[in-house]
Parts: C-alpha cells; sequence; structure tokens
C-alpha cells in the first residue's frame, strides 16, 4: 500500500505542549539536500565534487519517489521491538529486501549520465554497473577502469588525478566483480561500519541506494511506533550513527538538539548539556574554523570518549543540512584530528581510517 508522506512528519501532538522526540524524514529531504549542496558549493575548494553529490542526491529523490513497496514490519513485531527498546529496522534484523538492487542499477545509470563526471568516477561506475548485471543474468559491456584509493584527506577519490595514486593501489578485478552476490556483501559491509574489503570506489553510490531504501521505510513508520533508543547515540529507527548533530531553531524544537542518522535520515532528540556519544556532562569542547565563530557548523568534542560530532545550527542558518554542511567542512574535520579526536559520525561519502601509528593523528578515506 502506498502511505502519503507528509513534508514534516515529527511526531509532535500540537495541543499537548510536547516537543517531538524523533522527527521521521520528509517527502523531499534529497531535494533539499541537493539545493543545499549547490549553495555551498559557490566559490568552495571543493565545489566540484559538492555539485557531483548534489547530483547524486538528486537522483536519490527521483528514486525515493517512484520507490517500489516494501513491506514494513508486522505489528507483532514492532510491538516486540518497542518492549525491548529495539531499534524495528536494524539491518542486523531487518532482511535486506531485495528491490534494492535494481534500484542500485537505475541510480549507477542515472548518474552515468552526468556529462562532467571526472575519469576515475566514471570507472568506478563501468564496475558497479557490471556488478549488477552480472548478478541481474544480464550481460554489459564494460571498459575496464582502474579503481584505487588515496590516504590523502583534501581531495575526494574520484577527483584525484590517476597519476596522482600510489604504485600500490589495487583495482576490483573482474572476478571478484562476477562474485556471487557481491554487491549485497558490500551493503552489508558499508551497513556495518566497516572498510575491510570495501571498494571505496563503489561504496557511495551503494551507500545512496541503500539510504533510499532505508528513509522510504522510515518514512512509512509512526512516531509512536518506534521505543527510545536504548543507546542514546544511535538512531532509535535504524540502529544506525548519526552523521551529525541539529539544533533546531522551529517553534515547537527551537533550541533543541537533535542528531540526524546517516542511514535512514531520521532525527532523534539528545539534550545539549551532555556529550552526544558517551554522555558525559563535563569540560565540552566547541571548535569552529578561525574566525568563523557565526558559521552554521561546529563540532562538539568530549575529552572522555575523544570523540567528536559535528553540530549544524539551523539558528544561524536554516537551510543547513547535516550530510551537505558535514561534506563543506571537511577542514574541520582536520583540526579535530590534529587535536587528537576521532570523529563519531559517519557518513555514507566519507569513511575514518585508522589512526596514524605516530602522533594519533586521524585520517579519511573519501569515497567519490
Amino acid at each position: 500500500m502506498d502511505i502519503p508522506i507528509p513534508a514534516d512528519p515529527s511526531g509532535m501532538n500540537p495541543s499537548s505542549g510536547d516537543y517531538p522526540r524523533l522527527r521521521l524524514p520528509g517527502g523531499r529531504l534529497f531535494t533539499e539536500r541537493a539545493n543545499r549542496l549547490r549553495q555551498l558549493a559557490q566559490g568552495h575548494s571543493l565545489g566540484e565534487f559538492l555539485l557531483f553529490s548534489a547530483n547524486l542526491a538528486d537522483a536519490q529523490q527521483a528514486l525515493f519517489d517512484t520507490y517500489p513497496d516494501i513491506p514494513l514490519p508486522d505489528l507483532a513485531f514492532l510491538q516486540r521491538c518497542q518492549e525491548h527498546g529495539m531499534a524495528p529496522l536494524a539491518p542486523a534484523g531487518w532482511a535486506l529486501d531485495p528491490s534494492w538492487r535494481p534500484v542500485l542499477a537505475r541510480l549507477v545509470a542515472q548518474i552515468q549520465q552526468d556529462p562532467a563526471l571526472p575519469p576515475m568516477a566514471q570507472a568506478a561506475l563501468r564496475r558497479l554497473a557490471q556488478a549488477t548485471a552480472i548478478e541481474a543474468g544480464t550481460k554489459v559491456t564494460a571498459e575496464p577502469g582502474k579503481v584505487t584509493q588515496t590516504e590523502t584527506p583534501s581531495l575526494p577519490l574520484a577527483f584525484e588525478d590517476e597519476g596522482d595514486q600510489e604504485d600500490g593501489d589495487q583495482p576490483l578485478t573482474d572476478a571478484a566483480l562476477a562474485a556471487p552476490d557481491w554487491t549485497e556483501s558490500q551493503a552489508r559491509l558499508i551497513l556495518d561500519d566497516d572498510i575491510t574489503g570495501l571498494d571505496l570506489a563503489t561504496a557511495p553510490f551503494i551507500g545512496a541506494a541503500l539510504q533510499v531504501h532505508w528513509t522510504r521505510l522510515a518514512a512509512h513508520l509512526t512516531p509512536d511506533q518506534v521505543a527510545p533508543p536504548a543507546d542514546k547515540a544511535l538512531c532509535p529507527v535504524c540502529g544506525s550513527p548519526p552523521v551529525a548533530a541539529v539544533i533546531r531553531a522551529g517553534v515547537e524544537d527551537a533550541g533543541l538538539r537533535y542528531l540526524h542518522c546517516a542511514l535512514c535520515n531520521s532525527q532523534w532528540h539528545r539534550v545539549r548539556a551532555e556529550c552526544s556519544q558517551c554522555g558525559n556532562d563535563r569540560d565540552l569542547g566547541y571548535y569552529y574554523m578561525e574566525g568563523r565563530q557565526d558559521d552554521p557548523v561546529s563540532a562538539e568534542a568530549c575529552p572522555a570518549c575523544q570523540g567528536y560530532l559535528k553540530i549544524c545550527r539551523l539558528d544561524k542558518d536554516h537551510l543547513a543540512e547535516p550530510l551537505a554542511d558535514d561534506l563543506a567542512s571537511l577542514t574541520l574535520d582536520l583540526l579535530l584530528g590534529e587535536e587528537g579526536f576521532a570523529r563519531a559520525g559517519l557518513n555514507l561519502l566519507l569513511w575514518q581510517g585508522t589512526e596514524t601509528a605516530e602522533g594519533g593523528q586521524s585520517r579519511f578515506q573519501e569515497m567519490i
């Protein structure tokens, strides 16, 4: 059954005076993200990357609008999740419906039409198109391309010059692509936040399809079907970590902090007086870029767990969007890494590598 999706399903009872503890994703989320990315791209040093990400968000919106019906958990399952404080759409307990695979193929086909794609992105998409075609039992002609990875945090992968790649980088082989359920295994690595064996060049596109799938599922729930999270640092809908926090500026939620889910795009309330990850309420630090305290993006760093999470303040810019503003503020990540803090937020277009043996600075694998 096709259930209408409201523009802002906050789960609030207007007559009660209560603030919404859970905000489920709205129907125009990906369009709003694309618009923000294009705004941020103007004059930005990573403008091409942000524009590419905007085109990806546009493709996600088109798929979201035409996504096939997906059966939700039955009422008995939802009731058990409520009784035990479990996320009803957690990937570990909720099987990945096969409908996501043709959606991934459609996403790849749409992004391949972008005339401004850099060569390495083209190569990654050709290989992903080959993998999805093999799994669907069809044949494609895919020009071989070398898919590599880089450790520099300053430029996204597919925007590097091929001549800058390290000699030891390994291409994704045709044998790996032909393995049964290759995209399914890659999806599982993404859902488990595990970069071991993950193909970093194709991962953002797989992650984008998974985002559409879980956002569609979450949008068809109601807030009263979701129990408060047992772990306040994880999404009560799907159990995933946040990409960033949001300080809202609406009539009913002005000044309240919500964490924004990296996977299903739900937002859940988290009090501001404590670390969003470990609950510590002492000596929290707030970091901005030098001379830019009026920017809507900052980072909250915790001395107890040594983690940090970015914060998007809608009271400073009502168009700020967690994933988009996270991508546009990578310099802030470098600053926090130099201070010895580890990134707590998960962005499906950014993956944090291991710490270096000397100095402990965090580094990033950027997957587009």
